[in-house]
């Protein structure tokens, strides 16, 4: 039995559990991905990239994994990218900036550190960046380039 196509997959506060099966990325069609406030476990689908009219994805407040998948940044369309309060960590990958459309991105009660892509700070489409639980130096190297750095250390 084939996948049926959906452009919208709402599934919040229902208490599932288990994985997102990477098959998730065969929904073309798909342009919401709503599935926070559950119990989900394990990795971010990387195959979440291959969905070219997706738009949003909520997926906070679970317990998923892993690090930011780069290939989300294939999205073009993306505008809401949600996944506070899960057990992420890694960096934030530079190809979120290549979502030329992401206006709010929530990272929020992760463990996730680096360097904030500078390109993604200067975002003209950006207008919500959240992060918590950090620490944000602004550095003003000799060229005068802007980066911010971001522990998950409390303050």
């Amino acid at each position: 039995m084939g996948w049926l196509l959906y452009n919208c997959v709402q599934l919040s506060w229902k208490g599932l559990g288990g994985r997102i099966s990477e098959k998730i990325g065969q929904q073309q069609a798909l342009r919401r991905l709503s599935l926070h406030d559950n119990e989900l476990v394990g990795a971010v689908p990387t195959s979440l990239g291959f969905l070219r009219n997706l738009r949003g994805v909520y997926l906070f407040n679970n317990r998923l994994s892993g690090s930011i998948p780069a290939a989300i940044g294939n999205c073009p369309l993306l505008q809401t990218f949600g996944l506070s309060n899960n057990q992420l960590n890694g960096v934030i990958p530079p190809s979120l900036d290549d979502s030329a459309k992401l206006y709010r991105l929530n990272l929020s009660f992760n463990g996730v550190s680096g360097l904030i892509p500078l390109s993604l700070s200067q975002s003209s489409s950006l207008t919500f960046l959240l992060f918590s639980i950090i620490i944000c130096l602004v550095l003003f190297p000799i060229l005068g380039a802007v980066g911010m750095i971001l522990t998950s250390s409390s303050f």
